[in-house]
């Protein structure tokens, strides 16, 4: 078993990235003029935005107060959002309506001619997989704002984006895969961002990735998914009493130790119907269930299908 000081954050926040599966895609490429306002509905999609040229607002609840983007900047919104060519647009129209009314020029480019600023967007989504998202997903705010440089987007983004560029322009064999990996970095790499700067109200389960104690236990979970872990089991390895390691795991995480082990085991066991071949008596031994109708309740009162039928529906090879 590993000694608490070698299970760092990195660990832990390599699992969690590695957790989400983002599947990105791009879905048009906008030039602007003049008055213009869209709205894009919550649908389980977390969609990002880049300034390219000019600037606009972006908004999510409209209690919210209005974030302007300037050239170089990243926005991803994983929730309901509208971007708009100043502060209080006048329309709004949903974002099917609006590329309806605007000239198409190329395969995902899209045109509003007119007098005035000119801003420039290419806008994707990213689609995390479906069912149990790792717990953490829930401490990202409602936007991700990744600020540019001079007018530039910073070094991460801007490599990413002439690659994407020049995969979208040449196209070919596997041009769709390849474009779909490189938005999925956008992501990433925007969490790693704003994870990295730590700021002073940082929601309360990202301090998992700096107590070592609750680290730990994260760790050994994620580790050894199939162990019987119980609560004194955990204590002992993290060198914690079993009540200050509950009391203080629920505070950080926001559920019990056992209540996220079993959410974990969840998301591992979606996983391994999605991409392998094994039963789904081999996947409860796999995951820590002693038999597979333990599992099969569990996976269709959580994820809302029977094990066969989720294989069915989101088997990555398409069966």
């Amino acid at each position: 078993m590993p000694k608490i000081n070698e299970v760092n954050e990195s660990d832990v926040l390599d699992e969690v990235l590695r957790s989400w599966q983002p599947q990105g895609q791009i879905f048009c490429h906008l030039e602007l003029t003049g008055p213009w306002a869209f709205r894009m509905v919550g649908s389980g999609l977390a969609r990002f935005h880049v300034v390219e040229r000019g600037t606009c607002w972006v908004q999510t609840r409209a209690n919210d107060s209005p974030i302007e983007l300037a050239p170089g900047d990243l926005v991803v919104a994983l929730h309901g959002h509208q971007l708009s060519h100043n502060a209080r647009p006048r329309n709004i129209n949903s974002l099917q309506t609006f590329l309806e009314r605007l000239q198409h020029f190329s395969p995902i480019g899209f045109r509003k001619p007119g007098t005035g600023a000119v801003t420039h967007l290419l806008c994707g989504s990213f689609q995390l997989m479906h069912g149990v998202r790792h717990p953490l997903l829930t401490a990202l705010p409602s936007v991700l704002h990744v600020k540019g440089h001079h007018g530039k987007p910073v070094d991460w983004l801007d490599n990413t984006l002439k690659l994407l560029r020049a995969e979208i322009a040449a196209g070919g064999v596997g041009s769709e895969t390849i474009i779909s990996r490189l938005t999925d970095l956008i992501f990433i790499q925007a969490v790693r961002a704003w994870i990295g700067q730590l700021p002073q109200d940082l929601v309360a389960r990202l301090g998992a990735l700096r107590d070592r104690h609750i680290g730990a236990a994260l760790r050994l979970m994620h580790r050894e998914p199939g162990r019987a872990w119980t609560v004194p089991s955990l204590a002992r390895a993290v060198g914690l009493s079993r009540a200050t390691l509950a009391r203080r795991f629920t505070r950080v995480i926001g559920e019990p130790p056992l209540t996220y082990l079993g959410h974990w085991r969840m998301r591992l066991a979606a996983d391994l119907i999605r991409s392998s071949d094994l039963t789904v008596a081999e996947i409860a031994s796999a995951v820590g269930y002693q038999s597979e109708a333990a599992l099969s309740r569990l996976f269709r009162r959580v994820m809302g299908l029977p094990p066969g039928a989720y294989r069915r529906v989101y088997s990555t090879d398409g069966s």
